[in-house]
């Protein structure tokens, strides 16, 4: 999954799902704003209460996220986790905890800034998943 020099290699993020409409170019750059991740299973990595400072897109694996304690879902390959505490600079609001292994593209916080800012497509799909998740925990 590593290129030369630790650099992830852009093919590999190709088969991630959410950089699937990614041009070759854009997987090139993105692949220089992240790391990966590995994860086991029953790892708590990201805990509710704490200030965030990275988000992840699952490349393998399953996560179980938790808010209080309360099981409110499972997430999985193409799906990114951790990008609330980054937008809006606050505290995490759910701990999610690995169901089995997992494989994550890591983005820390300036990298994360630098994503949002260079493809506005990514943008856009990080607006549609904070509209989603406030309206799936409003109901």
């Amino acid at each position: 999954m590593f290129g030369k020099r630790g650099k992830l290699d852009p093919a590999w993020l190709k088969d991630i799902e959410f950089f699937a409409d990614f041009s070759d170019d854009q997987l090139d750059k993105v692949s220089k704003l992240a790391t990966e991740r590995n994860v086991a299973a029953a790892e708590e990595f990201i805990e509710q209460g704490r200030f965030g400072t990275s988000c992840y897109v699952v490349s393998e694996g399953l996560a179980n996220v938790y808010i209080s304690n309360v099981h409110v879902a499972t997430l999985g390959s193409g799906q990114m986790l951790g990008e609330m505490a980054l937008v809006d600079r606050r505290p995490r609001n759910a701990s999610v905890i690995a169901e089995t292994p997992m494989v994550l593209v890591e983005f820390g916080i300036e990298e994360f800034r630098t994503l949002i800012e260079t493809f506005p497509d990514v943008n856009q799909k990080i607006t549609s998943l904070l509209s989603s998740r406030i309206r799936e925990n409003a109901d």
